[in-house]
């Protein structure tokens, strides 16, 4: 067996010892529940899902059966690694039993369809209807992408205990399957965007990734169109197999964009309806009537259905070929054509005229489902949310279902006429102006969409209660902290308050902001809507106010804990301490609450990732989500930067207590120690002191000499505007290396080359790194070109 590679973590941490996260204390053990038992379970019923529907057939279910595959052996992978024992204490964790909870969750409703069905026997059918599709679909995706993101969270808590990580047995060493795509503009964009192995991935990425290879800029509402195309279950992800066929029936890549807006705008053009919405609407149409729609199950291919005697309505597959589209005839021999144009020109003896109603392609739009799922459907809607379908009881008639002013679900029947239609004793010439003469009646509001991700909702809904739930928890917390422990701690006369300030920092700053960010957000639950609420922007207004709130409480955490510890030795103070531990119901520790400032924002993080997980790109907070999410992540960056900077400075401070005539305050902000160690300068060409030892901070060199345990000081070297270069070896002298600025030259010589090239590598990297701090001040480059020229280089 291998052994598992450190692989860097995926996920954003905000860094407060050596191991981000979890050194933080975010990944507390679990409180109940075994980890390892639960993704058992949820392995057997994902192996059920991928054995139901490998008993269809294979047409119909080439993506389902590819994906629930794939999330089966990534369960597989992780179940056996988190039953070893090295890995099962890690794994046992809070985070990771949430995470297996929500997998478990879509698990169980996945398992649940398919049984159902099965015993009604109408599982061939569902997954060949519009909303039976969209609905597995959505699921589908849901799977992989909670698999995914179980996996990548295993993967960090393993990684953050680096021994036992290094010891795992990697378990599964077969590689991963190459995705096939035929167009090789399409294979390379693919590759280029998200790798060779990468099956399923975010549609949203993929259509940016093709505008900027087109060179386009399309409008939103053709980005809409194309989502719809790429991703018509709206489940905010595209798999390989379906870029593929797109590129099948658009391509090539080149000229897909071109390709599909011409098929959209022919009138015969009908899009995603199912089989049987086309047989319904057709059948009481004229004979020779005709529709083109995309193949259920391939969105590079299609179906024609036209109208026959006696109101049969005929369903042909037409096949994508390298070279043209093909059907079928009676012989069974394929007649291949340019395009689809082509194709209905060649048979206009049959197909005499387009269905020209645009109806079928509104999202209000939702065909062959019942009045009982139309009301499941609109249950717990605003008033006024609506959607039209057929009419179950009456053959070429349609009804309405949508929510009244009380909430109750009201239908009303659409008789459809030669003339038009006809709803309520009056008559209209066409289903939008139905639709929308009841929007201007004020009885209609808004449409329940049929792209509607029903599995999302559910999904962003809890995940938006949790975010809601843990900021409720952190307040409490925080103010459990402050009326418990500050408040105290502020009357107690032996308690110093310059000690006090230490411990608790500038917590009641960040309660001030966090109770404003809560208003906002039970503002934003209390009118939950699937489609309007959004979090996103929320986020990206607190972002800003994070780090000068958060920078001073992270930087002083460690001394806050090393305090505390200190006055604890008192046993007075201890047990005073202990007193007020014990006015409170949990008994946290002081500690535990001090902490929790710590891990907000990469639970922010964490967070909100999963919520855009379920958001689709077409959603309106989608864009505001992702940047929230960067926003979220500088912040916590510039919080790490924050912190390391101040312990750059505390170094540097003691440092300075060693050298002696130093003569002025070396410890400024943004300074850093980067290499220390014996380097000996040339003085009159020559060696003549092997006592030198050289401190290489970020921007300088400072040379001393050993006196004993401490360092006199000698000389500078500014690495401002500098330029720094080995020279080869002459006159007896080995391993030189020169700086250069307007101040001067100065040369040195290592202890042997490794030694004389890595001084080199670390001061190179001070130099660019200043350059690149100051890449807009021309008078710093000016300054480097200059001494450059002085240098001859």
């Amino acid at each position: 067996m291998h052994h598992v590679k450190r692989k860097e973590s995926k996920r954003h941490t905000l860094k407060v010892g050596a191991k981000g996260i979890a050194a933080a204390g975010l990944l507390n053990p679990a409180t109940s529940g075994n980890f390892v038992a639960e993704l058992g379970k949820v392995k057997v019923e994902t192996a059920s899902i991928v054995q139901l529907l490998s008993s269809q057939r294979p047409d119909d279910v080439q993506e389902l059966v590819t994906t629930a595959q794939k999330a089966l052996k990534t369960l597989d992978r992780l179940f056996a690694r988190a039953g070893h024992s090295q890995a099962t204490n890690v794994l046992q964790s809070k985070l990771l039993m949430d995470a297996v909870d929500k997998l478990n969750y879509i698990v169980t409703d996945y398992i649940d369809l398919l049984k159902d069905l099965t015993a009604k026997g109408t599982l061939a059918k569902t997954l060949t209807s519009s909303r039976g599709r969209r609905k597995f679909e959505q699921l589908n995706s849901a799977l992989l992408v909670e698999t995914t993101v179980l996996e990548e969270l295993s993967e960090d808590m393993l990684a953050s205990h680096d021994t036992e990580y290094q010891k795992l047995p990697q378990f599964d060493t077969t590689p991963e399957e190459k995705v096939e795509i035929d167009d090789p503009e399409g294979h390379a964009l693919w590759v280029d965007l998200f790798g060779d192995t990468a099956f399923m991935v975010d549609v949203n990425k993929l259509v940016k990734g093709l505008m900027r290879a087109l060179e386009v800029n399309l409008t939103t509402a053709e980005r809409t169109i194309l989502l719809l195309v790429f991703d018509p279950s709206n489940t905010g992800t595209i798999s390989s197999l379906r870029w593929n066929e797109f590129l099948k029936g658009f391509g090539p890549m080149s000229a897909c964009l071109h390709n599909l807006q011409s098929m959209l705008a022919k009138p015969w053009f009908h899009g995603f309806l199912s089989r049987d919405d086309a047989t319904k609407l057709l059948e009481v149409e004229p004979v020779g009537t005709y529709m083109v729609r995309f193949s259920s199950t391939k969105p590079g291919s299609f179906s024609l259905a036209h109208t026959m005697a006696q109101g049969k309505v005929n369903h042909v597959i037409i096949h994508t070929r390298s070279n043209g589209f093909a059907i079928r005839e009676d012989n069974a021999k394929e007649k291949l054509f340019p395009t689809v144009q082509h194709l209905v020109d060649a048979y206009e003896g049959i197909l005499v005229q387009p269905y020209m109603q645009t109806f079928p392609r509104q999202l209000w739009w939702h065909g062959d489902i019942s009045g009982d799922e139309a009301s499941d459907l609109l249950k717990g809607r605003k008033p006024g949310t609506f959607l039209i379908r057929f009419s179950a009881t009456q053959r070429g008639c349609f009804a309405s279902s949508y929510v009244g002013q009380d909430g109750t679900i009201e239908k009303g029947l659409i008789v459809g006429s030669p003339t038009g239609y006809q709803m309520s004793g009056k008559t209209f010439t066409s289903m939008e102006e139905i639709v929308a003469s009841l929007v201007h009646w004020g009885i209609f509001s808004e449409p329940y969409k049929n792209t509607t991700n029903e599995v999302n909702d559910k999904q962003r809904h809890k995940i938006v209660s949790e975010i809601v739930s843990t900021e409720v928890s952190y307040l409490r917390s925080l103010q459990t902290a402050i009326d418990l422990f500050l408040n105290e701690f502020r009357k107690n006369p032996k308690v110093k308050p310059e000690d006090t300030e230490t411990i608790f920092g500038n917590i009641e700053q960040i309660v001030s902001l966090h109770t404003n960010m809560l208003q906002k957000l039970e503002a934003a639950m209390a009118h939950w809507d699937p489609d309007d609420t959004r979090l996103g922007g929320l986020f990206l207004e607190l972002c800003p106010l994070l780090v000068p709130v958060y920078s001073p409480y992270v930087n002083n955490y460690t001394e806050s804990i090393k305090l505390l510890d200190r006055l604890a030795e008192n046993k007075q103070f201890a047990v005073w301490v202990r007193a007020l531990l014990d006015k409170q119901r949990e008994q946290n520790a002081l500690s535990s609450f001090l902490i929790t400032p710590v891990q907000r924002i990469p639970r922010y993080i964490l967070l909100l990732a999963d919520l855009a997980k379920h958001t689709p790109g077409a959603h309106s907070d989608y864009d505001d989500l992702s940047d929230a999410i960067e926003g979220l992540r500088r912040a916590a960056a510039a919080v790490n930067d924050s912190k390391r900077v101040q312990e750059d400075q505390l170094e540097v401070k003691q440092l300075m207590n060693k050298i002696t005539d130093l003569g002025e305050d070396i410890a400024e902000m943004g300074r850093s120690l980067v290499r220390e160690g014996r380097l000996i300068p040339l003085e009159e060409g020559k060696v003549k002191s092997s006592d030198y030892y050289v401190f290489l901070f970020s921007d300088m060199m400072l040379v001393t000499k050993r006196k004993g345990k401490l360092f006199k000081h000698k000389f500078k070297v500014p690495l401002v505007s500098a330029q720094v270069l080995s020279l080869p070896d002459a006159g007896g002298l080995k391993n030189q290396l020169r700086v250069a600025s307007l101040e001067g030259e100065w040369t040195f010589v290592g202890d042997n080359p490794e030694d004389r090239d890595q001084w080199l590598a670390k001061m190179k990297n001070c130099v660019t790194k200043i350059q690149e701090q100051h890449s807009g001040n021309a008078s710093v480059l000016a300054q480097s070109a200059k001494t450059a020229k002085m240098m001859g280089l």
